[in-house]
């Protein structure tokens, strides 16, 4: 496997290890600077997670998640190289984790995962930018969702916020040319008459 630039674990029990991610991979990591502001600002909600990375490539959002206390993580990632580059990322965590990776395409696993009634309470989406969410995942993200948990989508700041069936956007936040989309599961108490705007 041809190495690319190497990223770092920037919080948690593995802060500091170093991650590589194949040369010419087709989904660029989430930069450090991004991954650090993005982790802050879920703060506790990332403990004791349930975790999908749903296009993972180097798995860096995912293994972000377990270094800082996520319970599990699953990586779908159909790409060879990009599954190398995460069976030797996974040596920066701790023994026993919980972690399970999946040779599959975002859309493949979304049918399979509604099919088996999993559910996750934090999904990374982090697309290829100029093929964006397909129309299977944008359908059937709502229904892997935990009620009351968070999904996050990156894309090109160009990009409007879309709309998720069955998810509630929540905030936008922009660093340079990225964007960082919230949603959150639709719940009794999040669509209450008494709270129409969906606020937590």
């Amino acid at each position: 496997m041809q190495e690319g630039h190497a990223i770092r674990i920037v919080g948690g029990q593995a802060r500091g290890r170093r991650l590589v991610a194949p040369k010419g991979l087709a989904t660029r990591p989430t930069g450090e600077r991004v991954r650090e502001a993005l982790f802050n600002m879920l703060g506790l909600e990332v403990e004791s997670a349930t975790v999908l990375d749903l296009y993972a490539g180097s798995g860096a959002l995912a293994l972000e998640a377990l270094s800082r206390g996520a319970a599990s993580a699953w990586l779908i990632e159909p790409d060879y190289q990009a599954r190398q580059a995460i069976k030797k990322n996974l040596a920066v965590l701790s023994p026993g984790t919980e972690v399970v990776v999946k040779a599959l395409s975002a859309e493949r696993f979304m049918t399979q995962a509604v099919k088996m009634g999993k559910r996750f309470s934090l999904i990374f989406c982090d697309p290829p930018w100029k093929l964006g969410l397909g129309r299977i995942v944008i359908q059937t993200l709502g229904n892997i969702t935990e009620p009351g948990g968070l999904v996050i989508v990156e894309h090109p700041a160009s990009q409007n916020t879309i709309v998720i069936p069955g998810l509630v956007p929540q905030r936008r936040r922009q660093w340079g040319d990225t964007a960082v989309s919230w949603y959150r599961s639709e719940t009794p108490q999040i669509l209450s008459r008494e709270d129409p705007a969906g606020e937590p």
